[in-house]
């Protein structure tokens, strides 16, 4: 059985390896996402803020047997006061390892990630995701998740 459990400093470079991995898929979806030559020293200095004391648990791993097989982030979104909205959460991050899809973990990882949210006083939550990645568009719709903004890029 797959446990969804919180994520610790100690996971790290099974986190790192995840999300290496969940990089790569970005570029596979769309070349101009790449992570950089240098990337990982990187990755690493900024990994140490998700387990920077939160209002809620911001990183979640699926784990089998001993082994982070996928894992979850997100994290409390500043929302500026101009704008009528609630304390807002948001998904930086969800990867499953090839070999653990099509079982229901995303899904769970998420579900984890938002009970913790709400949990911590941030009812609304949002997400990105690459428009050319179909397959993360309809997981996240599948969810639940509703067109609300756009990010135009121009290269």
């Amino acid at each position: 059985m797959i446990g969804i459990r919180p994520g610790r400093p100690s996971d790290t470079e099974a986190l790192l390896d995840l999300w290496e991995a969940l990089m790569d898929c970005g570029t596979a979806a769309d070349p101009r996402f790449r992570r950089s030559s240098d990337a990982r020293p990187h990755m690493r200095t900024y990994m140490e803020s998700w387990f920077a004391p939160q209002p809620f648990e911001t990183v979640w791993i699926a784990d089998d047997a001993g082994q982070p097989v996928g894992m979850v982030r997100g994290f409390p979104n500043l929302v500026v006061p101009v704008v009528d909205r609630e304390p807002t959460m948001r998904i930086g991050d969800l990867y499953v390892r090839d070999s653990h899809r099509r079982q229901g973990i995303a899904r769970r990882l998420v579900e984890a990630l938002l009970a913790s949210a709400r949990g911590g006083g941030y009812p609304r939550t949002e997400v990105g995701t690459l428009t050319a990645d179909t397959r993360a568009v309809a997981f996240w719709k599948s969810m639940g998740f509703t067109d609300w903004q756009v990010l135009l890029a121009r290269d």
